[in-house]
């Protein structure tokens, strides 16, 4: 949620031809291999072009986003609603106050455990052994930070568990899923998690604690403590480069959080269940 007196922002969809883009030159500040994405300083605008089937227009500054669908067919739909359009608003947010996170986030008693990582760190894997052992579900691969005068909080992008077979295959309630065919344009399963665990969903927490996973081969899991400038540096990438203003405001609230903030990693094994109750018992 945008800071108090903060502006809405207007999305508009259509299908319809190409947009008008910034006059002023743009650079690269996003690589993906589905997309290309440019910020125009002088206009304030970021331009995401995907696939030749989506072109978005985000007018940073007035708080808008013009989306055009080129070609109907599930792929662009599915580029819309993530990750293009999410790497606009999540812009955003950004000016408002409200710094995205590529995490997971689950809640135990009134307080957030955030478990950050790149794709394929085990955010997802994790979020799911620990919702089983009945803790509140924040996120499962993005959030919010909004900096506070006595901490940090954590807020929710509400949003479905999305889980690959493999990680399917540990857990018998998601047992149905593997094997089963895919939702229209996306790579994973789509799960809610007050649907498959009962989960409480939070819409903010202060945050506790940082665990760092990473998945390795092997029987155990270990859970160790981790510095602050470890943390840093795995957050860094978190903050797209645009405008100067916003993106120093976004790497102070990542340094804050990593300077007042318990950090751990857990190299995340076959024992994904013992691995959760690990964790929850060294934070409670």
């Amino acid at each position: 949620r945008p800071q108090h007196g903060a502006d809405p922002v207007e999305v508009t969809i259509g299908v319809r031809g190409r947009l008008q883009r910034p006059r002023s030159p743009g650079r690269q500040v996003y690589d993906s291999p589905v997309a290309d994405v440019f910020y125009h300083e002088e206009d304030d605008s970021l331009v995401v072009v995907g696939s030749a089937l989506v072109e978005m227009v985000a007018d940073l500054r007035e708080g808008s986003v013009l989306m055009s669908v080129l070609e109907e067919c599930d792929d662009a739909w599915a580029l819309c609603a993530h990750p293009l359009l999410t790497l606009c608003l999540l812009e955003l947010m950004k000016r408002r106050g409200c710094y995205p996170l590529h995490a997971g986030g689950v809640v135990l008693g009134d307080q957030a455990v955030l478990l950050p990582g790149a794709s394929g760190a085990g955010k997802t894997t994790l979020t799911t052994a620990l919702l089983r052992e009945g803790v509140g579900f924040l996120s499962d691969d993005m959030l919010f930070l909004q900096p506070g005068a006595t901490g940090m909080d954590a807020l929710s992008f509400a949003d479905e568990l999305d889980v690959t077979d493999t990680t399917a295959a540990m857990f018998t309630e998601l047992a149905d899923l593997v094997g089963s065919p895919l939702p229209p344009g996306r790579p994973k399963h789509q799960v809610r998690a007050e649907d498959r665990f009962g989960s409480r969903l939070v819409e903010r927490a202060r945050v506790l604690a940082v665990v760092l996973p990473s998945i390795t081969p092997g029987p155990r899991s270990v859970l160790r403590e981790a510095d602050a400038g470890g943390l840093l540096a795995a957050l860094a990438p978190n903050v797209l480069l645009t405008d100067p203003h916003s993106s120093q405001h976004h790497f102070d609230a990542l340094a804050s959080l990593a300077e007042s903030t318990p950090t751990y990693r857990i190299d995340v094994g076959d024992d994904v269940e013992a691995a959760a109750q690990a964790m929850l018992a060294a934070l409670s």
